[in-house]
């Protein structure tokens, strides 16, 4: 069966992506990867408000590439005769707290933060199939997750 994982971040935590990759209801089967998006690539001045303020939507998709690239890897060395050709696929932010998302961010004077929203944010409401060339060619899951993304956190403020 697959669950929607859900846990509370110990303080100071960075922002991340918690991501869930599992086999249809009738197989087991559970991939679970937890990763910071922020804090991997200093931005701006060290000291400044740019890296505590903001989050690159560049920042967002690297990682997402890199957890397909690694659950892609993974698949193909644990199923080498593909039997697995579907899995159900969920992700959620954690600790965005009054973090914006930002495209191509610049360092700058002053930010507008949003309200502080600490809950979870999850992209989809119910798990997403993805198939192997999902995850060998992750750019079309990457642009649709990142809309969902947008707009989770537009809803939000």
């Amino acid at each position: 069966m697959f669950d929607t994982l859900a846990y509370l971040p110990s303080p100071g935590y960075a922002p991340g992506i918690s991501t869930t990759y599992g086999t249809p209801p009738h197989e087991n089967g559970k991939l679970l990867i937890e990763t910071n998006i922020t804090g991997r690539v200093l931005k701006g001045e060290p000291h400044g408000l740019f890296n505590s303020a903001v989050i690159a939507e560049e920042d967002v998709e690297l990682v997402l590439r890199s957890i397909f690239a690694f659950a892609d890897a993974l698949f193909n060395y644990i199923d080498p005769y593909h039997r697995h050709v579907r899995f159900l696929y969920n992700a959620l932010l954690i600790d965005i707290g009054y973090r914006v998302l930002e495209r191509e961010p610049r360092e700058r004077h002053g930010y507008t933060l949003s309200s502080i929203d600490n809950s979870p944010v999850t992209i989809y409401q119910t798990p997403r199939i993805v198939s192997l060339d999902d995850l060998h060619d992750p750019r079309t899951e990457i642009d649709y997750f990142m809309a969902r993304l947008r707009r989770a956190l537009q809803e939000r403020h």
